[in-house]
């Protein structure tokens, strides 16, 4: 199967939107309560036009495969996946977040890409760990224990 991606464009809001209030995400994301169309459309509307957010849309032929989001903050780069529920289990999260942290790199080659995982989320840091993400020491986030990892060119 061949993986592509592209930058996310306003007609991506839907499928972007239906991922983000599936089931497994809504419970693995930090912020649990299911999101409502309209508090979406503002929110994926200005981090298209924002120069500080990477949106990788994936997509094999037709098919849309998952998305990779990287916010350039102030203090940090942290990066953030989801896969399509019908592409789960296929061993695809590290391929595309090698994908979409080469392209960032080659962009910021001095940089550093941070993720924050739930402790619970073992599937999740199992695939970062895959993309050769390191441990950083454990935080509370929203008064969750997590995972740091953090990845930088190889």
């Amino acid at each position: 199967m061949k993986i592509e991606f592209r930058k996310a464009c306003l007609e991506d809001a839907q499928i972007y939107y239906k991922w983000a209030n599936e089931e497994l995400v809504r419970k693995n994301s930090y912020t649990q309560q299911e999101i409502n169309f309209e508090q979406h459309m503002n929110w994926f509307k200005k981090k298209l036009s924002s120069p500080d957010c990477l949106f990788y849309f994936f997509f094999t032929g037709d098919c849309p495969v998952g998305q990779v989001r990287i916010e350039n903050n102030p203090a940090e780069a942290v990066i953030g996946i989801s896969i399509d529920p019908q592409y789960r289990g296929k061993r695809l999260g590290a391929l595309l977040l090698d994908m979409a942290c080469d392209d960032y790199f080659f962009k910021f080659p001095d940089a550093k890409i941070t993720a924050y995982i739930k402790e619970s989320n073992l599937a999740s840091y199992k695939i970062f760990k895959d993309a050769k993400f390191a441990d950083e020491p454990s935080v509370i986030v929203n008064g969750i224990r997590s995972f740091k990892l953090n990845r930088t060119k190889k």
